[in-house]
This record gives C-alpha cells, structure tokens and sequence, in this order.
C-alpha cells in the first residue's frame, strides 16, 4: 500500500487577546492538577519553546504540553527535575546529579543526551542542578555548591567552585549574577567569579531575583523586599516593600509589561506594576489551584505559567475577559446594571448594590432595596430601579419609591413626550410623569392586563412581547391615558422570545430569527443579515441588550455573544462575535444585562457578579499548528503502542498497516477560547468533519490508494491563516 499519506497540509486559524480592567476584576485562571499531566505534585521551572510548547521541571521528569495533550518524559535517573531552560532546538534541564539536553526525533519524540555523563564530570554527591541560563554560546547550570559552564561550540565545561552555599542564580544586562550565604552577589566575568555586592543585606537574606533598571540593578530579596542598586547607592523601593512586608517571596519574574510578578511561600501571587502598587493578588481563594508558588514564566503570549507546590496554573494576565466573583455571597445574582454619576450599580435578586467605579472597595447596598431588582435605567439624568417592589428613583446611595404598583419590569422613555415614561409591570402598563423635575406615578393605561416584561413604543404604538400568545400591537391615545385598539400578532408567538429597539425600528428575537416591524407593511418581517448570528440550535434568549452607546445593541446565544453595530460606511450592521458561551457567561437566561464602562470596555451581569470584556482587544495573530504524530498498525490499539512514522516524509505503507493515527495541535493557551479542529482525508473522506475539541483521529481499514489530510483549528470563532506543508 504506497504512498497511504503523501503529504500532510495544515491550514491555520489564531486570536490572541488582551484586555484592561476595572479595580478588583481577576484575570481567567485555568488549573492542571497532577493527574492532568501525569506527573507528581511539584513543578520547579517552566520554560517555553519557539514554537510555543511549554516544558516543567517536575518532580517526576520533563512534561510537556502542547495545548492538546500532556507527555511525561521521566528524568534520565528517576529522581526530581529541579529546572528547565529552552535554547534553540534544545530543552536543557537539571537535576540530581545528572544535567543535559533533549531533542526531537523524526517522530517528534524527545530524546534526552546527557552532559554530565558524556564529558564525564565529576559532579559532587547530592548534587542538584536549580537554574539555568543561556548567554551567547554559553549555557550556565548552577548547584548549592558549583556554577557549570557549557561551551555548546567547544563541547566543554568549567566549573565554579564555591566553598558557600550559592542560593540562587539570575540574569540580567545580559550578565549573570549569582548570590552566595555570607559572602553577597557574585557576577561572572570571562568565566571567573567577582564580587559585585558584599552589603550586610545580601549576605544573609535570600535575594529572589534581580531585574535591570537605569545603570543598575533592582534587587529582590525573601523578606525584606525590593532594593535599588545604582551609581554604587543601595536604597530600599519603599513604595513597593509596604505593599509586600507580611509576605514571604520565593519566584519573581518582571513581565514584558515592565509589572512585576511575585511568587509567595503560601499566599498565592501578587502582581505589581512599575510603581509598586498593587494591580492584583492571586490565590487559592480566587482561583489559584495552590498557594505556594515555586516558579513563573511568561510565554511568547504574555500568560503566565505558575509552577505550584501542587499543581500548574495558567493565567490568561492579558484576557479581553475579566472576572468579578462575589465570594460571599451577598451580592446574588446580577439581573441588571448601570452606571451613574461615577457609580456602578448592580441590580441583583437580592436588592440593589453599588460602588465607585474606580474604587476597590466592596459594593455597598442602597437602603430600602431589598428584594428583586428587574432593571436599572438612566433616563434624562435620573436612574430609574425597576423592583419587585415598584419603582425607584435612585441617587447615590439613597432610593425613593415613587411607585408602589408591585413588580416593575422595566421603563422606556416616550420620545415624543419628554414629560412622560412608559413603565411595564405584572399587570400591563403605568405612565410616569414629571411635575417640577420630580417624577411620579400618573397611572394605568386601562384595558390592558398581560404582563409587559417586554415592550417597546413607536409614536402612539405600544408592541408587547408575549411568549405564549404572540406580540400585541396596542394604540395608544396621544396623551398615553388610555388604549385605544388591541391587535395580535400569533405568528411570532415563542418561547425566551424578547423585543427591543433599534435605530428607529422595532426588533423581535425567537429561536426562529430576527424580526423588524415595517411601519408600512404593518407586520413584522424577517432581517436576513442578522438572523444568520444564530442557529434554532444555538438559541437561547431573546434579550436584545442596548448600551449606552447609540447604534449598538448585544445578542446572547449558547456559544456566543455578538455586538451589533452600526455599518461604517454601508447601511449593512457590523457584526462582532466574542465565544463565550451561556457556561462561562453564567448570567440568568433572559435577564442578560451589558453596561457600556468605558470606551470599548462592557460589563455584562452574571450569577456570581460580573464579567467586564474589552471588546477592542480581541486581536487576532496568526500561530502555528502542528501534527504531533503519527503511527499505524493493525489495530487501534497498536496504534497507541507506538508504531511510529516520521513526520519529516512521505508516508508509504504496507498493506496490513492501514490503521493509522494522527494526533495534532495548536499551542494557544487561552482560556475560553479552546481549539475546535476539522478534518478531511482527500481521496476517501473528501468532506470535511464537524468541529469537534478532538486533536486525535483515527482511520481504520484504509484501501490501497494516495490520500492528503488537511486538518483546520478553529479559535475563538477566528478563520484566519495559510496553508503550510509539513
């Protein structure tokens, strides 16, 4: 059976993502526990790779993740792996007594050659390697008692020998340092070891790292905090040190940002900008899966990868998605917001919430609010709380109930009467009025009972929504005192359906699509551009949510949420669809709520608190997909034995080797927006398969013949890329 693959093309799809925040929004977290990557609990060093995969220095050995799948390769000599470096082709790592390299094979399996052995040097008993660093053709292993030098151009290693304990290990000005107990900071110069700080501070306290600032250095200490370094002056960064005193440093990094990232002995992270202050603290308690951190790595995306003492956390720091959780409980489900005079209000089944919008304090509750919260809405200045109660008109931290008819769904403002507003409740509709800048309850339009959670206004035309009876079309008197007819329309009857409006024309969403009413034809008719956003199958809510911004309304569906716009320059809407599905949004179905924060910046209500998504940061790059394997056999099992085939050619095979299996990647590690993968097989299965998270396929019992496979990511809703042959 020749020529069974004869090439393998892979097409691409990527978005990268970043995101600003509101004070005490969290970035997303995802956890990998040791059953997750097969390995043990300790992670002590995370390095990644060119081509993005990342490597971790565990107790047990090397893993390595692809985005797709974890493989332990177990350390040459079964003991801990203590650090890992990735140099060129190369994964350079260390541990008990034994330092050395991996590579890929043909088959893009990874083999390990050892240095140690090979130049038989003669490593001290219970030696253990903790660091490594790589300068020009130099690759730097350091112990508790020798600093190795690796000369990858000569093959050949020097030895720094040390009758100190040398703690630790760091680069920085294209230098490295190193610290020994009693002696200070040490630098390395033509292979030699120097003096470079002998300050009482750094002979006995542990220095975590030291970063490069101006024309010295910035030095971080266990417990003492952050010293500056520069023109032969020492200085501690007060501003930083008061804000990490009752903390005990074990990791650092400075990200690419130039913020600062602190990995503490048992509280988690703690994330620093340039000036010291705190951006965010990260823990066990918001997300963390532990709370000792042994080792960070920013990868070539800007997340971090955080070693724990059980565990790995990844953290998406650059998300356009934000979490706000209320862990205690008290503010309740979000079922409405708003932002007023510098608040952010918080409508909730348990009564209404408040606080400064830049603040970091806690949401307040607004007195006399207990209880349901329906909407909020800013109308001429004034914030109207639509309540289970009635109606409140709200002022900072003080509501008054202007209406005591129970149970207040929403309120519209009337644009033809500047002095009245349309209010929807259990019992059908209720003017409001303004008298002397005060507003208060006028009463009912009479002749009208159904409940009017839904409804709109066009002119002297009120449409409400009704789920089991259609969409009533009411006319309504010029005053709005009274309901002069009452029609219905049952075609559009349906359940979760909503109305809502839109540059001047009346919008109804069910499962069967989305509908205008034309004031001409007096019906409503289907919208063929906005109707393809979603599927029957995808339906889930008829809540069409308005922001403040003019021209702009948001869909929510099972997979997606999508921004509809205003066109730029054709009459056509401006689609932007974000993959967040009803599972991560979590907001109550049919009380989906977005508030504008700022510019591109929207807070959409959820049942834990809220989410915030910088809606301008969903940036698209293109990445690199990857076939990981292949092998055949005579079964499936034999498959996953082993029988492997190189990735580097052709693949010819016998006849009874036509079972064959294919695993693939694309190393993206962003939290909700997991890969979907397609395939085809040319020459048998020429269409393509659905999206499915799988990244392995199989083909059974293939008859003689020539086949291509093409495979196709598909990330965050994203369809970008070009062809590649491997």
């Amino acid at each position: 059976m020749k020529n069974l693959l004869s090439f393998i093309r892979v097409l691409l799809l990527s978005p990268v993502v970043v995101c600003s925040l509101l004070a005490q929004e969290l970035p997303p977290i995802k956890n990998f526990s040791p059953s997750d990557y097969n390995g043990q609990n300790q992670n002590w060093s995370v390095s990644q790779s060119d081509d993005r995969l990342i490597y971790v220095a565990n107790n047990q050995g090397l893993l390595e993740y692809d985005g797709a799948r974890w493989t332990t390769y177990p350390s040459p000599n079964e003991t801990i792996m203590r650090s890992v470096k990735v140099i060129g082709d190369r994964i350079y790592t260390g541990c008990y007594m034994e330092f050395g390299f991996w590579e890929k094979d043909a088959f893009g399996i990874l083999n390990y050659s050892s240095i140690s052995q090979r130049l038989k040097l003669e490593v001290i008993d219970d030696e253990e390697f903790w660091n490594i660093y790589g300068i020009e053709n130099w690759i730097i292993f350091q112990s508790l008692n020798r600093i190795y030098i690796y000369d990858t151009q000569l093959d050949s290693v020097s030895i720094i020998e040390s009758n100190d304990e040398i703690v630790k290990m760091y680069e920085a000005n294209k230098s490295i340092y190193f610290q020994k107990i009693g002696k200070g900071i040490f630098i390395i110069k033509d292979g030699k070891e120097q003096i470079y700080l002998d300050e009482r501070s750094f002979k006995s306290n542990e220095v975590v790292n030291l970063f490069a600032v101006k024309e010295g250095l910035l030095i971080l200490t266990r417990n003492d905090g952050f010293f500056t370094y520069e023109n032969g002056s020492l200085s501690p960064w007060t501003s930083a040190n008061k804000n990490i005193a009752d903390y005990s440093i074990y990791s650092a990094i400075r990200a690419s940002t130039g913020n600062f990232v602190l990995g503490t002995i048992s509280n988690g992270i703690i994330h620093l900008d340039e000036r010291g202050n705190v951006i965010d603290k990260l823990d066990q308690s918001n997300g963390l899966a532990n709370n000792t951190v042994l080792s960070i790595e920013e990868d070539l995306d800007n997340n971090l990868w955080v070693g724990l003492d059980n565990g790995i956390s990844l953290v998406n720091t650059n998300s356009p998605v934000k979490f706000y959780r209320d862990k205690n409980g008290t503010l309740g489900s979000v079922y409405s917001s708003a932002i007023h005079q510098g608040n952010l209000y918080l409508g909730t089944n348990q009564g209404l919430f408040f606080k400064e919008l830049e603040s970091e304090e806690d949401f307040s509750f607004v007195n006399q609010t207990q209880g349901q919260v329906w909407s909020l809405r800013v109308i001429d200045g004034t914030l109207f709380c639509g309540h289970h109660r009635g109606t409140f008109v709200v002022n900072g931290s003080r509501a008054a109930l202007i209406a005591t008819i129970p149970g207040t769904w929403d309120l519209k403002r009337l644009k033809e009467q500047n002095d009245l507003i349309l209010q929807g409740n259990y019992d059908g509709l209720y003017a409001l009025e303004r008298i002397n800048n005060s507003w208060r309850l006028r009463g009912k339009l009479e002749g009208f009972n159904n409940s009017s959670r839904h409804f709109e206004t066009s002119g002297n035309n009120v449409f409400v929504n009704h789920e089991y009876k259609g969409v009533y079309h009411l006319e309504v008197s010029n005053n709005f005192s009274e309901i002069t007819s009452i029609k219905i329309d049952t075609s559009l009857k349906s359940a979760n359906s909503g109305l809502s409006y839109y540059r001047d024309r009346i919008i109804h969403a069910s499962k069967d699509g989305i509908y205008f009413y034309e004031e001409a034809a007096k019906k409503f008719r289907k919208d063929s551009i906005l109707s393809t956003i979603y599927t029957e199958g995808e339906y889930s809510s008829g809540r069409i949510q308005s922001t403040q911004k003019q021209d702009e309304f948001w869909i929510f569906t099972k997979k997606n949420i999508s921004l509809v716009s205003a066109g730029v320059v054709a009459n056509t809407p401006s689609i932007t669809t974000v993959p967040l599905s009803n599972e991560v949004r979590s907001e109550v179905v049919e009380f989906e709520n977005v508030v504008n924060v700022e510019s591109n910046l929207y807070l959409i209500g959820t049942t834990y608190g809220y989410i915030t998504l910088d809606i301008q940061n969903l940036n698209i790059d293109e990445f690199q997909m990857h076939i990981s394997g292949i092998s055949n056999g005579s079964n499936r099992d034999q498959t996953d034995a082993g029988r492997k085939v190189s990735l580097t050619s052709d693949g010819s095979f016998k006849t009874e080797d036509n079972n064959i299996s294919i695993d693939f990647h694309t190393p993206t590690y962003f939290e909700y927006y997991d890969p979907n993968y397609r395939f085809q097989l040319q020459g048998i299965y020429d269409q393509w398969s659905e999206w499915s998270p799988e990244s392995t396929v199989f083909f059974e019992n293939l008859p003689p013949g020539k086949y291509t496979f093409n495979v196709q990511a598909n990330v965050g809703n994203q369809s970008l890329g070009t062809p590649q042959i491997l």
